[in-house]
């Protein structure tokens, strides 16, 4: 079969969303590789993308779409350079006469004065997608007052977008529609429209529901309440958890008028956390009293000890109750929280484990260690075992409670391998009266990708959420036949997409006989999609999409 060559960890690429890599080779017959959208939006800018092998001379392409109602050609072009990877930029005009939603066939022909090709792939033909929202001024509103909303509509890329809506209209509790406007235009992407309460409104649910061309509906839903507000809040403050290992909580109860300033009085706390079953008041509680301060507020550190947060029995939550009275007027007013007992102290989880394993490269697993607040653990010993060669790993987690593996492919015979990961991999003592620490454990199976070919390529996952205006690197392994390389480069290319466009290609060549151990970084903007041409017609990718914060 030949040599392989392989190279790993000094290849890496610098992108934030998507990238395709293919290798030439020689061989006297004619090979291409065409891309296009599975979906084409009208008025939309799409991209065709094509690269041909061992040309001979100029080849000529058309790019033709046909539908039940028309066929048109998209694209006329030329061939000229072997290897190169083109794309050309499309659109299906607004006059096509075609009316989305449908389905149409993309019908591509090349030929020279030698040979020719016809291929076809079936697409589908849609409307631009507008997104809508709307906004409240507020959640409730009482009889005679004016609700007042906004309707947003942007595109796909956020952008605002004109439009114009058949009917918008208010809709009671009894679904009858009290208010409606007709052919509603928002020229800018927002508009801001008003409707006034009548003095004795039904009460309940009210929705704003806003129809498009689409015949599809967008809704929101605000209250109409006779609820008239308290003279003043409490707010009752403690964390939402604790573990069963938790030595101490702060707790706090605030009184606040409805101007912010401070309500003067006496503040109550009480904890308890009650037996699941008895028939006598055992329950393990603590009260607290004190002023008001200057802030209108009262705060207790509470010694979890006396809560015997271990103790089997009990349940496994804490009732928080806060309680004011009124300095001056004796009002009084409560307010609670619960604080649920976990017994849950570290979990592990893998970071975008591929599902897929190729013989011959390593395969990275990326974990990350969190305490029960979801805080990363920092070197803490992360054990892996690999079910089918009974091996154990191990690693230290970094600052972010990151941890990287690396496992040895080469010898793997079977199918799919299966492995998991631990923290605090030792059994407590077990006793019908406590409640025993846990630490969730992560698993996984990879199941063998065969490549005819045996060339490989892959591109490890990004351990973490993309941050917009940054460059990332990712890490590229790849296993190549020697057999398949008729040059002494390697030529890959590469295609960055993002929501489905294509937004940047390019090439990176690497040289075969310095390439081993000392593959030069090179650098990309967006996720990626890998992959390289063979002779045979084998194609070997990798395609990954990383998650990016909106921008």
């Amino acid at each position: 079969m030949g040599e392989s060559w392989q190279c790993g960890k000094n290849l890496f690429l610098l992108l934030l969303l998507s990238v395709l890599l293919r290798t030439p080779v020689a061989a006297s017959k004619l090979q291409y590789v065409a891309l296009v959208p599975s979906t084409i939006y009208v008025e939309s800018t799409e991209n065709f993308c094509i690269q041909m092998s061992n040309l001979k001379e100029t080849f000529n392409l058309t790019l033709l779409l046909k539908s039940e109602i028309q066929d048109f050609i998209l694209i006329q072009k030329t061939v000229k350079q072997d290897n190169e990877f083109q794309c050309t930029p499309f659109q299906i005009p607004e006059d096509s006469n075609i009316s989305p939603p449908l389905e149409a066939t993309l019908e591509l022909k090349g030929n020279d004065l030698t040979q020719n090709f016809r291929i076809h792939k079936m697409v589908k033909i849609e409307k631009p997608k507008h997104l809508v929202f709307i906004q409240m001024d507020k959640p409730i509103y009482r009889a005679g007052q004016q609700v007042q909303f906004r309707i947003v509509s942007i595109d796909t890329d956020l952008h605002p977008t004109k439009n114009k809506f058949p009917a918008v209209y208010i809709q009671d509790p009894q679904d009858n529609q009290v208010f409606q406007w007709r052919d509603v235009e928002v020229p800018l992407g927002i508009i801001q429209l008003s409707y006034s309460l009548s003095s004795d409104p039904l009460l309940g649910t009210y929705k704003v529901v806003v129809e498009k061309d689409s015949m599809e509906v967008a809704e929101y839903s605000f209250d109409v309440d006779d609820y008239v507000r308290p003279k003043f809040d409490l707010l009752v403050k403690a964390p939402k958890f604790v573990t069963i290992m938790t030595k101490e909580i702060e707790v706090s109860v605030c009184g606040r008028y409805p101007n912010g300033k401070p309500v003067p009085g006496l503040l109550k706390l009480s904890l308890c956390r009650h037996l699941e079953i008895s028939d006598t008041d055992e329950n393990l509680c603590k009260e607290f009293e004190d002023k008001a301060d200057g802030d209108g507020c009262f705060s207790k550190v509470v010694n979890m000890e006396e809560f015997h947060l271990r103790w089997l029995g009990f349940s496994m939550a804490i009732a928080v109750e806060g309680k004011i009275t009124e300095q001056g007027t004796g009002v009084e007013l409560s307010a609670t929280e619960t604080i649920e007992i976990t017994s849950t102290l570290s979990k592990i989880t893998f970071e975008n484990p591929d599902r897929y394993y190729k013989p011959g490269l390593p395969y990275v697993v990326k974990v990350k260690l969190v305490d029960s607040y979801n805080m990363p653990i920092s070197n803490g010993t992360v054990e892996i075992f690999i079910l089918t060669t009974h091996q154990w790993l191990n690693q230290v987690t970094d600052a972010e409670g990151r941890a990287e593996f690396s496992i040895e492919t080469t010898n793997l015979e079977e199918d799919d391998f299966f492995f998991s990961a631990f923290y605090q991999n030792k059994p407590w003592c077990n006793s019908e009266h406590w409640v025993q620490p846990s630490h969730i454990k992560a698993s996984h199976t990879a199941y063998v990708l065969y490549s005819p070919s045996k060339s490989y390529l892959h591109t490890e996952p990004a351990s973490k959420t993309l941050t917009c205006q940054r460059h990332e690197f990712f890490r590229v392994h790849y296993i190549l036949n020697r057999g398949d390389l008729k040059e002494d480069e390697i030529v890959f290319y590469y295609m960055v997409k993002v929501r489905g466009n294509i937004i940047r290609t390019g090439t990176h060549r690497q040289p075969v006989e310095q390439g081993k151990g000392k593959c030069s970084p090179f650098k990309l903007h967006s996720p990626l999609l890998l992959g390289k041409k063979l002779p045979r017609r084998s194609w070997g990718d990798s395609i990954y999409g990383a998650p990016v914060l909106s921008c």
